[in-house]
């Protein structure tokens, strides 16, 4: 039996892969006693017991597997946001667009972009008449989000 459960974790370390880890433990480890069973043999009280030491290495293996998959999909975050930024971009789709001091017609013009300009964005808001609006980072106003398009650009630090 020890043999077994050194067998499946070794195929851990060896694989590196959930997937054919999972392979082996179903497909090997069930042939295996399998064989054990045909092999010698076994009063039907030693054959309960080895079927219930199997069910306990295919528990223990389920739970390194899960184990593993939380740890890569830890990893791979880690090294994402390491390795990668996302900004937001407002990309002006018409003529003109105005830039105003608050998220409202009603505010004052601060500025202007014109069509194909990407201005970077902080937030989406919705303003008291419930249109929603775009906060721009270095220019400190708002615009309309009829006037363009929000874009995710995702980059290489």
């Amino acid at each position: 039996m020890k043999f077994l459960v050194i067998l499946c974790l070794s195929c851990v370390f060896v694989f590196g892969n959930i997937d054919e880890v999972t392979y082996i433990k179903l497909d090997y480890l069930k042939k295996a006693v399998d064989k054990l069973l045909d092999k010698y043999e076994f009063t039907e009280k030693e054959v309960i017991s080895l079927k219930e030491r199997v069910s306990t290495v295919e528990s223990s293996i389920s739970t390194i597997e899960s184990k593993i998959y939380s740890f890569n999909t830890q990893q791979i975050r880690k090294n994402y946001e390491e390795e990668y930024v996302n900004k937001n971009y407002f990309e002006i789709s018409t003529a003109v667009a105005n830039i105003r001091s608050e998220p409202s017609l009603k505010s004052n013009v601060v500025g202007w972009a014109r069509r194909g300009d990407k201005v970077e964005i902080t937030d989406t808001v919705v303003n008291e008449e419930g249109y929603p609006w775009v906060k721009l980072k270095e220019r400190n106003g708002y615009m309309s989000v009829v006037v363009g398009n929000i874009v995710v650009e995702t980059r290489r630090k």
